[in-house]
């Protein structure tokens, strides 16, 4: 091996390790400082934490009942970080965590082998300090899960392309097909709908049909259906009617139909993307400009820069589609986009005073100033409560000093305008930011209930029932570490209907029959009046409801956010000066 060539290996080393520890540091920062956020992140979490208590690592379950609304290797990461670092918030946080850096270093390497090593580096910072994907690698779900196995996917493919066929070729296109089978464990079957349609479309507009011959597609569809067909296999052996159902109703009816949640108009995905992209987003238009130019120009040679701006488009598209969308969905178009916006800023690097750049920056003044308005203003709004406001003034003071250093940053390179100048000036103010509204989420006022969970832990013994009442609140099961009571009209015809907690439950119950613990009101109101000692959490909207039943007969323990735990009989070693006023 040549000198050169050890010295470029060196530098493969470097970057990479530099760029786990930054990045890795980074997303860590108090992940483990905040409750789970509900629905999502306790009904997922909780459905590891079963898998491992119960060891059935086949079948995830919620409360005890089937939940069979996605793949299972997320559940299989949840539930290896709790058996190896504990029950916490910290454990079921580190998954995404390390997602987020996968993906980050899989867009380093796309970025130095389909450009340099600049945009690479540039790449990889970008995407850790875009605000929803640094959001996503904090968030225990599935989004960023998908997002990272299909984009290495893709990645691994185009890379693949730039070699001629050989090992090197083969190699990346075996990588592409194993992470195409691990996407479809994640989340279905867009983990090959998404690398097909891309792929498709690119080979159709640069007509390269023969590619269909060279990426040994039959060995590699193989190679998907070993990874990703045993599970799908047991699992309807296990759940007859799991196939129609997840590939049916969860794949396809969500898709087509308007029947499901989060129904947003078609031009959701816009906004959540530019500002899911801010600061970075100032360079944008300008990439994306030379891209297009470049392709509109000769498409043959410029067949990267294709593909890239054919994966956004394309899955923007699709998810646009629906009715229903949440924002985590349009988490797999970041990395394309970063690549682009990367392999720009690099073109700039050593221009002085380039006016693409400095379009960035007044950009850049214009949205940091109004983030400074709004750092005065959001504080006032009435969606805070007095003391949420309290607990995050310290934090909003910090964002307006962040970003009114950064102003004066950009405002002094004015005249000295250079890339790396105004690239550290914004990855400064968004990665300071990021870290503060980090710190902030502890006191956004969650509507979670682990503070009353943790009164229960306190206080309970054996025998004693732990109960939901009208309301399923996803995280208690996994913080008092059991199944949960849980209270409502089973019967009610519209369940099917919906798509919240009680249809969660109810079509659980379809798979594998009722469960116990699942119960009606009159059932719950028999157990009340027994002599069994019942912890109950209650809405505030239920409240007066059960108050009347209850006929005066318990005592409140706790209050949360306008959620009240109360019992039928006090714990004998529960104080009684902490005994909370009847309401």
């Amino acid at each position: 091996m040549t000198t050169q060539a050890i010295n470029k290996t060196k530098t493969w080393w470097v970057d990479i390790s530099l760029l786990i520890i930054l990045i890795g540091v980074f997303f860590a920062l108090w992940i483990g400082s905040h409750p789970l956020f509900v629905p999502d992140e306790g009904r997922y979490s909780e459905a590891a934490r079963e898998m491992l208590a119960n060891h059935d690592w086949l079948i995830p379950r919620v409360n005890g009942v089937a939940f069979l609304d996605k793949p299972i290797i997320y559940y299989w990461m949840q539930a290896t970080a709790i058996k190896w670092f504990g029950l916490n918030e910290w454990s079921v946080h580190i998954g995404p965590a390390l997602l987020g850096i996968l993906g980050c270093v899989m867009t380093y390497i796309a970025g130095r082998l389909l450009f340099n090593r600049r945009t690479g580096i540039l790449a990889a910072f970008i995407l850790a300090t875009s605000p929803l994907y640094s959001a996503m690698a904090r968030y225990a779900n599935f989004d960023l899960a998908v997002a990272t196995f299909v984009n290495c996917a893709l990645f691994c493919f185009i890379i693949a392309m730039k070699y001629a066929p050989g090992k090197i070729r083969d190699r990346f296109l075996w990588a592409a097909y194993i992470f195409a089978g691990i996407a479809i464990l994640t989340k279905g079957l867009i983990g090959i709908v998404f690398p097909a349609l891309i792929i498709g479309v690119w080979i159709l507009c640069l007509n390269r049909w023969y590619l269909l011959k060279q990426i040994h597609l039959i060995l590699g569809l193989i190679i998907v259906f070993v990874i990703s067909a045993p599970w799908y296999l047991m699992a309807q052996h296990v759940i007859p009617q799991f196939f129609e159902y997840i590939f049916v109703k969860q794949q396809f009816l969500r898709f087509l139909t308007p029947n499901f949640n989060n129904k947003a108009p078609v031009w959701f995905y816009l906004p959540v993307v530019l500002l899911g992209l801010f600061p970075w987003v100032v360079f944008l238009y300008q990439a994306l400009r030379e891209k297009i130019k470049q392709v509109w120009q000769d498409k043959q040679r410029y067949s990267t820069e294709l593909f890239l701006l054919l994966w956004p488009l394309l899955i923007f598209l699709f998810f646009s589609a629906p009715n229903s969308k949440t924002i985590g969905y349009i988490t797999p178009v970041l990395a394309p986009l970063v690549l682009l916006m990367a392999h720009y800023l690099s073109g700039q690097w050593e221009i002085a005073r380039s006016k693409g750049v400095r379009c960035g920056m007044f950009a850049f003044l214009i949205l940091a100033l109004a983030i400074v308005v709004a750092t005065f203003v959001l504080p006032q709004l009435a969606i805070f409560t007095p003391n949420i406001k309290y607990e995050l003034h310290y934090y909003f003071v910090t964002l307006t000093a962040i970003f009114s250093i950064a102003i004066i940053l950009v405002l002094l390179q004015i005249r000295n305008t250079t890339t790396p100048k105004v690239f550290y000036t914004l990855l400064f103010a968004i990665s300071t930011c990021l870290a503060t509204a980090a710190a902030s989420v502890p006191h956004l006022g969650l509507t979670t209930v682990k503070p009353l969970a943790l009164i229960i832990n306190q206080y309970r013994e054996p025998g004693d029932e732990i109960v939901n009442y009208e309301h399923y609140y996803q995280d208690l099961p996994f913080y008092v570490q059991g199944y949960v009571t849980t209270v409502t009209d089973w019967t009610d015809p519209s369940i099917p209907n919906d798509d919240d907690w009680q249809n969660q439950l109810w079509e659980g119950m379809q798979f594998e029959g009722k469960k116990p613990w699942l119960i009606d009101g009159p059932t719950f109101w028999q157990q009340w009046h027994s002599k069994k000692r019942m912890f109950v959490i209650v809405d505030a909207s239920y409240y007066p409801h059960f108050k009347t039943l209850a006929n005066g007969h318990f005592y409140m323990l706790g209050d949360n956010l306008h959620i009240y735990l109360i019992t039928n009989e006090k714990p004998k070693t529960f104080p009684t000066e902490k005994l909370l006023p009847v309401k």
